[in-house]
């Protein structure tokens, strides 16, 4: 079964030409149920004359491959602005020129958890001017624990997986900083609207009283829940519960 949370996003560089051409074609092959007008070539295949451009404008066309589990499971295209309205294009917008997911991986998620890592990590390399690699290594610390989180899980290690799905669901969160800050949340209609941190934060008073209140309630929180996990930490199961004999009134064996 596929693992919707084993999904990796790979920036395709100048030599992944061949593989993203074959993938195209598959890509093509299907559009082609829709679009009756697209027909192959003489030799035998459709083409993608554009693909040549996402080596030769990298500031204006980004390459991504689509992995589930270490293997290729599609691609995703994406330019700045329309590619085919440049008297009307918009420097600020992206576009999702091309979107590929094979069929073994469709209806699994995995389109779904690319399309979010696209999002994530092209606004923070393209917008946010940031590099690759602060993005991608908490996305992959929380893929990969994520995983390892199933597997413990599976192995009945409990405590380790409950770990590990905690480890994940930071790491998440920390992508998610580290590729869109200073923002904390991105405009849709305009990118220069997006709310940002010193934007989103509270006056001094009011951060003043919720720091206070906080440190007076957090503890009590914090105590209530380990306390919470404490009591419940045993699985609930589905035998049968014995329950004890009650004596009747008059001394004699319960009513049956």
């Amino acid at each position: 079964m596929t693992d919707p949370t084993d999904v990796s996003l790979d920036v395709a560089t100048a030599a992944d030409h061949t593989l993203l051409s074959n993938l195209l074609e598959l890509y093509i092959h299907d559009l082609s149920r829709a679009f009756p007008n697209v027909e192959m070539g003489p030799d035998g295949r459709f083409g993608y004359r554009r693909l040549p451009l996402y080596w030769s404008e990298p500031a204006r066309r980004f390459a991504f491959l689509i992995k589930c589990g270490g293997r290729v499971a599609g691609f995703v295209l994406v330019t700045r602005g329309s590619p085919d309205s440049p008297e009307t294009e918009d420097e600020n917008a992206l576009d999702v020129a091309e979107f590929f997911v094979m069929r073994r991986y469709r209806r699994s998620g995995v389109g779904r958890r690319a399309a979010f890592l696209v999002w994530t990590v092209v606004v923070a390399i393209d917008k946010n001017d940031k590099n690759v690699f602060p993005v991608v290594i908490p996305a992959v610390v929380g893929i990969a624990a994520l995983v390892l989180a199933a597997a413990l899980a599976y192995a009945g290690s409990n405590g380790r997986a409950f770990a590990m799905t905690a480890l994940g669901t930071v790491a998440t969160v920390v992508t998610l900083f580290t590729g869109l800050y200073p923002r904390v949340m991105v405009s849709s209609t305009d990118f220069s609207d997006s709310l940002d941190v010193p934007g989103a934060a509270s006056a001094h008073y009011t951060l003043v009283v919720l720091t206070v209140v906080a440190l007076i309630t957090l503890p009590v929180v914090l105590l209530y829940q380990g306390w919470s996990y404490y009591v419940f930490r045993a699985r609930v199961r589905g035998e049968d519960v014995d329950l004890p004999a009650v004596a009747s009134p008059t001394g004699g064996s319960p009513a049956g």
